[in-house]
């Protein structure tokens, strides 16, 4: 295939950092690089390094009208499930209108744009979810996932839309995921309360990477679910961690969600089916023990920090 043109937002994110690395060693694709904290990217020669806000709609229109990229991969969002609850406007924004703008955008330049999504757009009674199993957000986040998802797949254009669930892997910037979460803790000696009824398939991030590399060769357009090939409750995702990595497991106490007191809804059985990414876009998927081993490693040979808010 040939070399492409590809502009990435947030890519200071732990899923941009992830196929960054792949397309700097995997293809000869040139990289146009949009985030607010820039200086925090490892910088190589010959990509394109902009500082520019994701809610900074005037400047990236700017900078996709002047680079034209042939594919355009949006990785910026408000993630924090409970802070969507409580900040409606900038969770829609990021969440909604950014990749509004997106798809408008690609739209009048040609390109492909691919943004993320996750299985919150769904209840979480009857999980894993299939592609086409009918969205039902029970919290404020899911809705801004489910009302994109609208726009986008309503959109006469290129675009793909790709489902996650419970990202983890290694972040030079030291951003938390659960599982960091929960390694932080467990490194502290600190105990931990995890609930007990909420399941899952975590998502090794550099899976994601692969999966995009291929939506892209193949010209894949429509809806895909990426996860790990593990369905767990979060008590045992910990328990797991805990034991690969060493740590102490008494150290990890099972809960009810009443007692943890969260501000947002949260599916219980949650967690999407992989088949149709499987074998339309043929990758392998990874186990979450092969995850945080291979996560174990980097942490090794890496510097061990956190980020935590």
């Amino acid at each position: 295939m040939a070399d492409l043109k590809i502009l990435i937002t947030g890519a200071s994110s732990k899923t941009a950092e992830a196929l960054i690395k792949l397309f700097k060693y995997e293809t000869g694709h040139k990289l146009i690089l949009l985030s607010s904290r820039i200086n925090k990217l490892k910088q190589y020669e010959g990509y394109d390094y902009h500082r520019v806000n994701s809610l900074s709609f005037k400047d990236i229109k700017t900078l996709c009208y002047d680079m034209k990229p042939d594919i355009i991969i949006n990785t910026a969002g408000f993630t924090d499930v409970d802070k969507c609850e409580d900040d409606r406007k900038t969770a829609w924004d990021l969440n909604v209108t950014l990749v509004e703008y997106l798809a408008s955008i690609s739209r009048v330049i040609d390109s492909h744009l691919i943004t993320f999504s996750s299985d919150y757009v769904f209840d979480g009674n009857r999980g894993p979810y299939i592609e086409e199993d009918r969205p039902n957000p029970i919290n404020f986040y899911g809705k801004t996932k489910h009302a994109m998802e609208n726009a986008c797949l309503s959109n006469l254009n290129k675009i793909t839309v790709v489902r996650t669930n419970s990202i983890y892997g290694y972040s030079s910037t030291g951003k938390v995921d659960f599982i960091r979460w929960v390694l932080y803790k467990l490194e502290q000696g600190y105990g931990v309360n995890i609930v007990t009824s909420q399941y899952c398939n975590p998502t090794y991030v550099e899976d994601i990477a692969v999966a995009v590399n291929k939506i892209i060769t193949k010209k894949r357009t429509g809806v895909y679910h990426i996860g790990g090939t593990d369905w767990l409750n979060r008590y045992d995702i910990a328990l797991k961690t805990a034991r690969v990595f060493g740590y102490d497991e008494t150290l990890i106490k099972p809960v009810a969600v009443a007692e943890l007191n969260q501000t947002a809804k949260r599916p219980v059985k949650g967690g999407l089916v992989t088949l149709k990414a499987e074998t339309d876009l043929g990758i392998k998927l990874t186990s979450l023990e092969s995850g945080l081993m291979a996560l174990r490693h980097q942490l090794r040979d890496n510097k061990f920090s956190f980020v935590v808010k």
